[in-house]
């Protein structure tokens, strides 16, 4: 059985490999975490539908399109561009799918709440005060898939 001198792995080469295979990870997760602007920004856009609850009817299907759909979109994408990395945080882990499933529930019932709040009971702040409560939900569930991803990479 012939040896080759050359490609004889030592210890020194290895522990040099595996904190090169370390050091990668760490870059990688870095660029995984959006970007601090990222969840305030599509906060104030999913905020932004729920607010126009409180614009004459005929312009608030404008404010869920642009903030539920168009907006955040886009950001996702500039997100994308900016890290370099294509993925959809929110269905990359367990632990974000569920997070998404819990954030998408509760955001119906926030919808439903704005829609009886302001139409129901004639409540004309009501969509201000759930804009908020949409603002901190959406920073929260985006902080929170951060970190169940951080995790995962890190794993």
């Amino acid at each position: 059985m012939e040896s080759n001198e050359s490609s004889s792995l030592t210890p020194d080469v290895a522990r040099s490999a595996l904190d090169g295979v370390a050091q990668a990870r760490q870059r990688m997760t870095g660029r995984l975490i959006a970007p601090a602007w990222y969840h305030p920004a599509t906060g104030l856009s999913v905020a932004g539908a729920f607010a126009s609850a409180g614009l004459p009817r005929e312009f608030i299907p404008f404010g869920v399109i642009f903030g539920i759909g168009l907006i955040p979109t886009a950001l996702s994408l500039i997100v994308r561009r900016v890290s370099g990395v294509a993925f959809d945080r929110y269905i990359a882990t367990p632990t974000a799918r569920r997070l998404l499933s819990i954030y998408v529930a509760l955001l119906g019932v926030l919808a439903a709440a704005t829609i009886v709040l302001r139409w129901g009971m004639d409540l004309r702040l009501a969509p201000i005060a759930c804009a908020v409560v949409a603002f901190l939900l959406t920073l929260a569930t985006g902080l929170a898939a951060d970190k169940a991803l951080t995790r995962s990479a890190q794993s």
